[in-house]
């Protein structure tokens, strides 16, 4: 033997030699050498090959080479592989490519035959055809399951997989096995903790066998990924996905284009090391139903994720063993091209403060993603009105363009900031409690949520009518721009951008940001006045950022936004009394001087007291939020926001910016105004707010479960003047001049709880939820008001009030059949009890409860190519919240009606069929009084016979359609049609309220009819999009707001016919 003799250094000298220049692998055995041989991938894995006859004393030695060696690779691609495997959990960390599972390949061939490469017999798919891309993410996935083939040419890859794995093992949102197989399968996951002992465990055999293949003998539930780790060396090194249960791969598709052959098993079943020369073949698997088609795909991503993450790894191998000549990079295809088939997609929603599947929750809800919203060109949160059944989203009273929404006939219009409406508005997960801190454009919303009905145990208090949820856009580790410029009619000018900054550095950070402007001229003309500020003109500016940190199982997301909305209302006068008609007639003519100074705050960079209706609001808003998953039972969540708001709302309620004089009820489109203004309103105010909720969720076996703590803390400052004259006669009038100044303390703590339950006897079918919140509101008051009539009076009033509620809710769904979803919920909400701050002295009114019952079925038909939903319910209202004109103070108040039931149902239908689709919804509401309590006379009476539903339209319904045309050059050209309507509605509570109310029909029924021509495609690798539009087609003109002061009566009218272009860049 040379050590005996020669020194140790000629020893190493002659084994390196050996083993360098004769390729002989055995001289690894000896220590020597393994001490001084610099070490790799390929020489691990020799000494895996080898450790079967490697002597104890040179394992040692070979283990720290391999430690070495592992430890190094993992430190290069463990961030790598975890941000591959996050990014197929979470949506919005993948790229836009199209993925394995989208395209259809024996089509996506054929068509692409005339690319064939014969001298690397390859086809070239410059066109990808197949379905829809599927916008979900992985719902309820349990484990992942890394299948590598241990047959002595792929020693190396098996490296590679170790690490791997072990990655994979240490993320808590998914279970990781580690399975081998060539001739027998060795199952190694409890060796992950450890890459080396993985290594130590593996048998590297001679060969693998079809039969053999773990894809079909793994008994896995829906919620499991499999990924196979086999290919052939002299074709490329690649990663075989497959989640087909009872399946496996005739041949690699990545490699060579072919596609996988389905329904083939062999059953035999999963080996422990010690039990590999004791195979069973009894067969254990049986075939994958249709039933779990939907999921299928979802765990197809995470395959192919694992596969795009495990290629990343081991960039260079194909180089270090192949000869066979290199393959040419296919060009760049169309994310979108050929991909819409005509399937439905599904989105991923957190109505239930979890992720899920939209198909999959048994609530009504209405799922809008952000390529809806960017078709149909909605800019701002009224938009949204048309997507949903029973929501109607109108002009709200104070002006400043503030939303008010109604959700079945639920909601408020009031803009005032000591008004909470019965919507709850969340940004982000942040309750915006205002209907003025909603004006902010969308340019970067992810998804809208619309939830119909009470949400009162997690959203708790002010969602008696139902939530809709706004959600931005996350950060991206990759750098990308998003540009959008659209022009139209009134010089409408929307432009926005949002830059995904990517990675900061090597960070764990990732950073975007985004900006937008609109600007628009108005239609309601006022002489002597610029058309930019004429009625229905707007100029906004916003801007947003958001910073997203990964590391490791902690998540932390900082996202900010600022708005600045200046905006004109174009209120009209409509009718008057006949005392009113004849006053105001005559001030046009004779009496042609302005309203007496108010004794409230003055803006005297503005010296005429005829109001042009000028409105700003700024909203400030944040929020942060960080969750820490602990493992899948346990994960912690925070989410604490900041708002605020800055509010000037000033509006001439009687027009006064004309020259016309109020006469009897006008006709459709004509503008009459009189001279002097009727009521003119001037109403600072700044609402600021601090929220903070802590969630516990998880799953533990059968179980989810979720409990958490929400504190609300708000201050409301607001001053509210009024100018108001009373006709007397047809040339007097009492001038009521006042100014209220009023401030309200608010807080609020809840604690609630909701745990789901899905019986693993039922197969996963059957789901039992139910829930319960407790909450407690304090608020404070303190006002003074001063008022003018023919003397000036001056009071003021504090006081504290406290309330609470106990609101539950319980469900029960069953999946009936393959895509259809039974489910029935009953449920309750509380909305905060408050003040009537600018009357001085009036009672407060107190919280509003509703009791809903709802039953519906969900349904997905025909392969996805046909939804239908439905859904009948009936919720009772006590101490129903109404807000009314009240004649004898001059102001709106809210009181508490009494009693009411709304009964109603809901249909949302689409269908596609290859490039056609059509879609549809249709909301009916049938409200009634059981009593509606005033005082009369001093005495309490129900006029529940008496009293109507202000701006509640019985029927809401929308029907579009489409038609998508592909090219192969030319790009995507869709055109498309909608029309949407709402039925009418009356504009008081009581007609003992509103004389003027019956002298003024509804001109025209509440429509739109729009069209579009939409462009998408590719050009130099840069996406492209544009589109010409118009809206309301048929230039129908209707009331969308009316209010009743007596002597005279106000509206707005809805926007002209326009049209418009936009054009977009993604790069």
């Amino acid at each position: 033997m040379p050590r005996e003799f020669f020194p140790s250094p000629v020893v190493q000298v002659i084994q390196k030699d050996a083993f360098e220049r004769k390729g002989l692998r055995q001289m690894l055995l000896e220590p020597e050498l393994l001490a001084t041989i610099e070490a790799d991938v390929n020489l691990v894995a020799d000494l895996v090959a080898l450790r079967g006859v490697m002597p104890e004393k040179t394992k040692e030695t070979a283990r720290i080479v391999i430690a070495k060696v592992e430890a190094e690779l993992m430190e290069r691609l463990e961030r790598r592989t975890a941000d591959a495997i996050r990014g197929a959990l979470e949506r919005s960390r993948r790229t836009n490519r199209p993925r394995f599972a989208d395209i259809d390949w024996p089509r996506t061939i054929r068509a692409n035959l005339h690319h064939y490469q014969a001298e690397h017999r390859t086809v070239v798919p410059e066109r990808l055809i197949g379905f829809l891309r599927q916008q979900r993410r992985i719902v309820d996935l349990d484990e992942v399951v890394l299948c590598v083939d241990q047959s002595g040419s792929m020693a190396t890859s098996v490296v590679y997989a170790s690490i791997f794995a072990a990655v994979m093992a240490s993320l808590p949102v998914v279970t990781t096995k580690l399975v081998c197989f060539d001739t027998a399968i060795v199952d190694l996951t409890e060796e992950l903790a450890d890459p080396v002992e993985v290594l130590f465990g593996v048998q590297l055999g001679s060969g693998s066998r079809h039969q053999a293949d773990p894809l079909g003998r793994i008994e896995a539930p829906d919620g499991t990924a499999r990924t196979a780790l086999r290919c052939v060396w002299v074709r490329r090194w690649a990663v075989c996905p497959s989640t087909l249960r009872g399946s496996r791969i005739g041949r690699c598709p990545i490699c060579i284009g072919a596609v996988p052959v389905s329904d083939l098993s062999f059953s035999e079943p999963l080996l422990q090391p010690d039990q590999i020369k004791k195979r069973n073949r009894e067969r254990i698997l049986t075939m994958r139903s249709k039933r779990a088609r939907g999921r299928r795909h979802g765990l197809l991503l995470l395959s192919t994720a694992c596969a795009a993450a495990f290629l990343a790894a081991m960039p260079a191998m194909a180089q270090e063993r192949t000869t066979a000549p290199a393959q040419p990079a296919a060009p760049a295809a169309d994310p979108g091209a050929g991909l819409d088939r005509g399937q439905i997609e599904d989105i991923i929603v957190t109505a239930r403060r979890r992720e899920e599947s939209a198909q999959g929750t048994p609530l009504s809800i209405s799922a809008i993603s952000s390529d809806q919203l960017q078709q149909l060109n909605i800019v701002r949160i009224e938009g949204i009105s048309q997507l949903a059944p029973s929501l109607r989203v109108t002009q709200a009273s104070g002006s400043g363009n503030a939303p008010a929404i109604y959700i079945r006939g639920i909601g408020t219009l009031s803009t005032a900031l000591y008004v909470e409406p019965a919507v709850g508005i969340y940004v982000d997960g942040v309750y915006t409690p205002r209907p003025s801190g909603n004006t902010f454009d969308l340019p970067d919303i992810a998804s809208v949520e619309v939830l119909r009905g009470p949400q009162g145990t997690l959203f708790g208090r002010n969602t008696t009518g139902g939530a809709i949820l706004l959600s931005t856009r996350n950060p991206t580790p990759e750098f990308g721009i998003k540009a959008d410029f659209s022009y139209g009619s009134y010089n409408e000018i929307i432009a926005s951008s949002v830059v995904q900054l990517g990675r900061i550095g090597t960070s764990p950070f990732m950073a975007k940001v985004s900006a937008q402007v609109h600007s628009r001229d108005g239609w309601v003309e006022a002489p002597g006045y610029s058309p930019a500020k004429w009625g229905g003109a707007l100029d906004s500016f916003g801007v947003g950022g958001a910073i997203r940190g990964e590391m490791g199982d902690f998540t932390l997301d900082l996202r900010g936004r600022y708005n600045d909305l200046i905006s004109y209302t174009g209120w009209e006068a409509l009718a008057g009394t006949t005392v009113g008609r004849a006053y105001f007639g005559n001030a046009g003519v004779a009496n042609n001087r302005p309203f007496p100074i108010g004794v409230g705050p003055r803006d005297y960079s503005y010296r005429d007291p005829r109001s042009d209706g000028k409105s700003q609001v700024k909203t400030w808003g944040g929020v942060l939020t960080a969750q820490y998953d602990f493992s899948k039972a346990l994960q912690i969540k925070s989410i604490t926001g900041y708002n605020k708001i800055d509010q000037n709302l000033r509006g001439n309620l009687g027009g006064g910016s004309t020259l016309g004089v109020v006469a009897n009820p006008v006709v459709p489109g004509k503008f009459i105004e009189p001279v002097t203004p009727h009521v003119t309103p001037n109403n600072p105010g700044t609402q600021k707010q601090f929220t903070e909720e802590v969630q516990l969720l998880g799953d533990v076996g059968d179980f989810n479960y979720l409990v958490g703590l929400y504190y609300y803390d708000e201050k409301v400052d607001e001053t509210i003047t009024t100018i108001l004259n009373s006709p007397l006669s047809a040339t007097t009038a009492i001038r009521l001049n006042r100014s209220t100044s009023y401030s309200i303390d608010s807080t609020s703590l809840a604690g609630f709880a909701q745990i789901g339950w899905k019986p693993s006897f039922a197969g996963g079918k059957l789901e039992l939820v139910g829930g319960i919140r407790y909450t407690e509101d304090k608020k404070t008051l303190a006002s003074r008001s001063v008022s003018t009539t023919t003397t000036t009076t001056t009071l003021t009033q504090a006081r504290s009030d406290k309330w609470d509620n106990v609101g539950w809710m319980g469900s029960i769904s069953y999946q009936a059949l393959p895509g259809v979803l039974l489910y029935g919920r009953a449920s309750s909400a509380y909305r905060s009890g408050g003040y009537n701050a600018p009357t001085v002295g009036a009672p407060p009114f107190g919280p509003e409860t509703a009791r809903s019952y709802e039953l519906g079925f969900k349904s997905d038909l025909f392969d996805r190519h046909v939804r239908f939903n439905a859904a009948v319910y009936q919720t009772d209202y006590d101490d129903l919240q109404v807000n009314g004109y009240n004649i004898s103070t001059n102001t709106n108040q809210l009181t508490n009606a009494g009693k009411a039931r709304y009964r109603g149902f809901e249909v949302e239908a689409q269908a596609g069929l290859g490039g056609f689709r059509i879609d549809g919804n249709v909301g009916y509401v049938d409200p009634h009084y059981s009593e509606y309590i005033i005082a009369v006379g001093g005495a309490p009476t129900n006029v529940a016979d008496q009293a109507a539903f202000a701006n509640v339209p019985n029927w809401t319904y929308h029907v579009g359609g489409q038609y998508a045309l592909e090219t192969a050059s030319a790009g995507k050209f869709t055109l498309r049609g909608d029309f949407t309507g709402k039925g009418n509605s009356p504009t008081y509570s009581l007609i003992s309220q509103a004389p003027n109310t019956a002298q003024v029909p509804l001109y025209g029924v509440e429509s739109n009819v729009s069209l579009r021509l939409l462009w998408d495609g590719t050009v130099r690798g840069r996406k492209l999009r544009a589109q010409v539009f118009v809206e309301n087609l048929t230039n129908n003109r209707y009331l969308t707001f009316v209010t009743d002061f007596g002597a005279i009566m106000s509206g707005v009218y809805n926007r002209p016919r326009y049209f418009g272009a936009s054009v977009g860049i993604d790069f």
